[in-house]
């Protein structure tokens, strides 16, 4: 396994590890406030668990099957840096979306302060999009920023 395969699988477990308690921990939350709990700002805050927790477990799923399959692969060190440099900017661009992700949970906090649930969504949103924003930035750091001398991208 290359060093950006061994990555990208921690990178796909780490996430996992975070989707899978959200996507319990919301679905819980909206069970409990359908029951127990009649809270706005609870269930939108559930509602954004369980599905940003969905979307992050399928992308785990993905990433740790490519990563597996990639592994396979005979290795080929042309294609490990290409591939360091596409998850290194991939992690990068979501990083600047999960700034927009938290201009949105504000903008939803500030523009509906009469809704709690649209409030409960705001805050959902964030506690996402700033978990997301530290992953991606951080796990983007882990890769090589440079690329070797003796690579070239054109072949």
């Amino acid at each position: 396994m290359t060093q950006t395969e061994r990555i990208r699988f921690a990178i796909s477990t780490a996430l996992l590890t975070w989707a899978v308690p959200s996507i319990v921990v919301g679905a819980l939350g909206l069970l409990a406030t359908a029951s127990f709990v009649p809270s706005p700002v609870l269930r939108g805050i559930a509602l954004h668990a369980l599905l940003w927790g969905a979307i992050d477990a399928g992308l785990a799923g993905a990433g740790r099957i490519r990563s597996r399959r990639d592994a396979a692969a005979y290795p080929d060190e042309y294609r490990d840096v290409a591939a360091g440099r596409k998850l290194r900017r991939t992690l990068l661009i979501n990083g600047f979306l999960d700034i927009g992700y938290i201009a949105i949970g504000v903008a939803l906090i500030v523009l509906f302060p009469e809704d709690r649930f649209i409030i409960g969504n705001g805050i959902g949103v964030l506690i996402q999009a700033v978990f997301l924003l530290l992953f991606d930035f951080i796990n983007a750091q882990r890769l090589p920023k440079a690329v070797p001398p003796w690579y070239d991208p054109a072949p």
